[in-house]
C-alpha cells in the first residue's frame, strides 16, 4: 500500500511540475497536458501488470430515470404551486 501511495504522490507532483504556468501557447501545453496523461497511464499499466489488467474508465453524462408515477406526482406537485387556489 505504500508503494501505492508513493507512487500516487509521485504522479501528482509530475502533474503540478507539469501544469505550473508558463508562456507556452496553449496548444503546446495541450500537447503537454496529453504527454503527461499518457505517460501516467503507462506507467499504471507497467507497474501494475502482474495485479490484472488495466483500462482506462470515462463515464459519460449522468442521466436520471424516474418512472412514470413519479414524474405525474412533480407535475401534480408544480401545477399546485402555480395554481392560485391551492396556495396556503
Amino acid at each position: 500500500m505504500k508503494t501505492i501511495s508513493t507512487a500516487f504522490i509521485f504522479i501528482l507532483t509530475m502533474l503540478f511540475n507539469g501544469l505550473q504556468a508558463t508562456e507556452l501557447s496553449a496548444d503546446l501545453q495541450g500537447d503537454k497536458l496529453e504527454k503527461i496523461k499518457l505517460s501516467i497511464k503507462k506507467y499504471v499499466i507497467e507497474k501494475f501488470n502482474s495485479k490484472g489488467t488495466y483500462s482506462g474508465y470515462s463515464f459519460g453524462d449522468l442521466t436520471t430515470i424516474k418512472p412514470t408515477e413519479i414524474l405525474e406526482l412533480d407535475q401534480l406537485l408544480s401545477l399546485k404551486t402555480q395554481t392560485p387556489l391551492f396556495k396556503r
